[in-house]
């Protein structure tokens, strides 16, 4: 079952982003610690305002736990968003970061999508994007790290197209759109 992600849901969907961006959120936070990682995630998603707040995410359930998460916002949002994390970590970690826009205007940004590993090759991640599809009515858009083929596969079937290769927080990714009809 889909459903929209309430505060509570970020003991569980913490985890699920960190599996999605962990190089990005060790470079905010300035060091491979997981579970402090984690925590900053969990922190940042319980709050309402930021780009990582359960306010932006569904989260598919499966007997009452939560195996799979979609982050998702208008990407001509993104600065507004942003802002609230950066403030976050430079209080926190002293940190002034500055990451490249990973969104523009007039896409539907999917932030972090991510499946538990037992449950991963079921379909769960293709139903979060069709979700999105249904709720939305901007075209998808997304990066992939130009290191996993396997998760450009899957974008590619559901029709997400090639737009350009973008880089983030010194990653090189290929930015996705998928069109809605």
């Amino acid at each position: 079952m889909i459903r929209p992600a309430t505060p509570t849901d970020a003991v569980a969907v913490a985890p699920l982003m960190f599996q999605a961006m962990e190089e990005i959120v060790y470079k905010m936070i300035g060091k491979p610690h997981k579970e402090e990682a984690i925590a900053l995630l969990a922190q940042l998603f319980a709050q309402k305002g930021n780009q990582y707040s359960y306010e932006n995410a569904w989260v598919y359930e499966e007997a009452g736990s939560v195996v799979g998460s979609i982050i998702a916002y208008d990407g001509a949002q993104l600065h507004t968003l942003r802002a609230p994390v950066l403030k976050q970590i430079q209080e926190h970690y002293g940190i002034e970061i500055v990451l490249e826009d990973e969104t523009t205007d007039g896409e539907l940004y999917i932030d972090t999508l991510s499946v538990l590993p037992t449950a991963q090759g079921r379909g769960i991640g293709s139903q979060l994007v069709r979700h999105l599809c249904e709720v939305s009515t901007l075209p998808l858009g997304l990066l992939v790290d130009v290191n996993n083929p396997e998760a450009e596969r899957l974008y590619t079937r559901l029709g997400f197209e090639y737009v350009n290769h973008q880089e983030l927080a010194g990653g090189v990714y290929k930015h996705l759109i998928l069109k809605l009809s």
